[in-house]
């Protein structure tokens, strides 16, 4: 090293660092690391956390990772009312083979998108994508994105004076 110069100390990113927070936090208050809930370098490793209360901030926040967190309910009542018990609202998944009950259940969700069949993320050109609550700022893809990108005005120029009674 030259003199003068000095070493730069490398840091993890922020967000690294609330991902793991979130996880360990989650621990410290009863879940449970089944896999998972470390990092190497910059690479956060795909983690599983079950027995996660709803009070948690892994629960109660967005956290950007590949973090699983699962909440254990009795049923579908109470699987709608944790799932709804949310600031945001962006995309759900629900897993069956009964596809009425998932219809019900997903005419109930308070989310801007539900997958049925199918995993939470799922995008299609023409479809139009994006959540609501914390997760709402409009909508993109097809229609939805012009309807969402277009201020609709009417212009009218009248020439001449007009007539009035």
């Amino acid at each position: 090293m030259r003199h003068g110069m000095r070493r730069r100390r490398r840091t993890r990113p922020a967000a690294l660092l609330e991902i793991h927070a979130h996880v360990e936090e989650a621990v410290a208050d009863g879940a449970h690391l089944v896999t998972g809930g470390h990092y190497d370098n910059l690479l956060y490793h795909p983690t599983v956390v079950s027995d996660v209360d709803p009070e948690m901030r892994l629960f109660r926040e967005q956290t950007f990772g590949p973090v699983a967190p699962i909440v254990v309910v009795k049923d579908r009542q109470e699987a709608l009312a944790v799932a709804n018990n949310s600031d945001y609202g962006l995309s759900a998944g629900i897993i069956t083979r009964d596809f009425t009950r998932a219809l019900d259940m997903a005419l109930r969700l308070e989310t801007g998108m539900v997958h049925i069949g199918d995993q939470t993320v799922n995008d299609e050109p023409q479809a139009p994508f994006g959540g609501v609550k914390g997760s709402g700022y409009g909508r993109f893809g097809g229609q939805a994105a012009l309807d969402e990108l277009t201020e609709l005005r009417w212009i009218n120029i009248q020439r001449r004076p007009r007539t009035f009674p």
